[in-house]
Formats: C-alpha cells, structure tokens, sequence
C-alpha cells in the first residue's frame, strides 16, 4: 500500500524506501527472489533518482540478500559496490558497517585473510559508538578467520558472553555455531562441537531466524553422524534439507545432502549414499545455472544503468550548451 501510494504520488524517497522494506521482508520470510527484485528497484531508482546518500544501504540489502541465497560472488561485488559508495557518502561507523558485510562473504568465499584485515579494522569503530551488537557480530567473523586457534576461542568466548549479557539471541546462535566448527574442524572435540551446535538450534528458534537454524541443524547433523548416532543425524540432517528447501537455498540443500550420503554410506547402504549424491549433484547444477542467470541479469542491470547514466550526462551537457548560448546571446545584446 506505502509503495502503490508513493508511486500515484511521484514521491521518489518514498518508492524507494517502499522497496527497500519489501525487500527486507521478503528476505526474512526467505522469499529470495522477491526479496532480489525489490532490492534492485530500490537501487535502480536510487540511481535515477539522484539518491546518492541511500546507495550504500540498497546495495548492502541487495548482497545480504545474495549471500542467504548462497550466490557469494554476487554478494561480494554488491558489498564491494557498498564500500566504496560509502566511503563517500557514509561516516566511519556506516564505513565499519560496510566492512563487516564484506569480511563474511570474504569468510564464506574461503578468503580468511582479508576478512580478518577488515574485520579488525572495524572492531575498534563499533567499540568507539558502542554497537554491541555489530560488535559481536564482527567477534564471531574474527572466530572464523586465519587467526590462531586461541584468539578465535577468545574472540568467540567473548561474543558469547556479551550476546548473553545483551539477551541478543541471534547474535548467541551465530557465535555458538562458530564455535562449534572452531571446536570440531581446529580442535577435533567432536562432543563439545555437537554441544556447541545444539545451542546453535536452540537459539536460532527462539530469534525466529530460519536461516541460521538451518545451517546449524545440518552442521549438528553432520557432527551426531561423526559420533555415530543414527537417528539423531538423520533427524536434523531431513530436517535442514526441508528448511533449505524451504528457504530456496540449494548451497545448504548440496550441504544436507552430502551429510546424508555420509550418514548412509557409514551405515553400509551405498545405495541409498549414491541416491543422495545424485541429488546433489542435481542440486549443485541447478545452484550453477542460477548463478549465471542472476550473473547475466546483473551485468545487463548495470549495462542499462550505465546507459541511462550517460543519457541524462548528455542532456545536461546539452542543457549547459544552450543555458551558455542563451546567456551569450543577451551579452551580445547588452553590448550592442
């Protein structure tokens, strides 16, 4: 109703912000395409409209939505554009901000190093205004960098114990689920890994967030089937597959699905291990083919923009032509 009323107006701001919120909503919900489609209104309309100031924020909603859908490169170039726009409409704490984004998808592409750079450079900005809860965020990214094995215990210890202290539930499902790979993949404590993500689950339903609680259902799954406990690896093994399905995330769904072969082939059933390597492999060429589509449509996206961006450069070069001519015109006249 805000966006249909902003557009019988004309009121750019307010079609721009309808979007905006469409799109947020959208991608809570796991609507992802819908969620895509606003966020790249929003940041078209931003572009005609002038709204240099409001950039950053649309292209940061448009790689935060990527980065669910599991299309990193996507996000990557989406945070990267956020950057930069930033660091010329933004202040240092929307700079820091900007950073975070762009440092988990550096974690998620496997790029510890840069994450760890950037990660460390906006730690200090969010101790400086106080925001706790980006704090915490950029802690458990740290947890996830090539840092020693020690600090990332500390740096996670310490998200967690101020997510608690702040009864920040989203920010405790993260942190536990780091720490639970930190545990299982640096340390090799299957049981406290398995401890660590069950509080993962847990903290994800109380948040409502659909997203971490899918991940971390597959990562104790994964962890329950290295312990050799059947049923429950099958348990939240199926039950990430159905969420990520649900969700349209088919990175996480290739995720389950790799834990289910494992959980079959451990349990000598190859067949049933094969069957689900199938779906996988379907899985990850469906996932491939979509990423070249939103790749393609991207780059057609900032074709069109770019094209629009030179039309209206033209005519106001053409506008400045004849404002001077006019103006010549009268200084001829004056004179004469």
């Amino acid at each position: 109703e805000a966006l249909a009323l902003a557009q019988e107006l004309g009121h750019w701001r307010g079609i721009t912000k309808a979007h905006y919120m469409a799109a947020y909503a959208a991608m809570q919900m796991g609507q992802y395409e819908e969620a895509v489609e606003h966020a790249r209104r929003c940041r078209d309309l931003c572009i005609q409209a002038g709204l240099n100031s409001r950039l950053p924020a649309a292209w940061t909603l448009l790689g935060s939505v990527y980065r669910q859908m599991s299309m990193q490169e996507q996000a990557l170039d989406a945070f990267l554009s956020a950057v930069e726009l930033t660091k010329e409409w933004g202040d240092s704490l929307d700079l820091a901000y900007a950073w975070v984004n762009l440092a988990t998808t550096y974690v998620d592409l496997g790029q510890r190093t840069r994450a760890r750079e950037l990660l460390l450079r906006a730690a200090p900005v969010f101790e400086h205004f106080d925001a706790r809860r980006t704090l915490v965020d950029t802690w458990v990214n740290l947890g996830a960098t090539d840092l020693k094995v020690e600090e990332k215990m500390r740096y996670l210890r310490q998200a967690i114990a101020t997510a608690e202290e702040m009864e920040y539930p989203s920010g405790l499902a993260y942190a536990w689920n780091n720490l639970g790979g930190c545990l299982l993949d640096s340390l090799g404590q299957i049981e406290e890994a398995t401890a660590a993500f069950s509080r993962a689950v847990n903290y994800s339903r109380m948040a409502s967030d659909a997203f971490e609680e899918t991940t971390a259902s597959i990562d104790l799954g994964k962890a329950w089937v290295l312990r050799g406990v059947v049923d429950s690896a099958r348990w939240y093994l199926q039950r990430g597959l159905s969420m990520a399905s649900s969700l349209g995330n088919r990175q996480l769904q290739t995720d389950a699905l790799e834990g289910l072969a494992t959980l079959a082939a451990s349990r000598g059933d190859f067949a049933q291990a094969y069957a689900y390597q199938t779906r996988r492999l379907a899985v990850m060429d469906t996932l491939f083919n979509e990423q070249l589509s939103e790749k393609l449509a991207e780059a057609n996206a900032r074709y069109e923009a770019g094209k629009r961006e030179a039309r209206i450069a033209e005519q106001q070069l053409q506008l400045e032509k004849e404002r001077n001519l006019r103006y010549l015109a009268m200084a001829i006249g004056l004179a004469v």
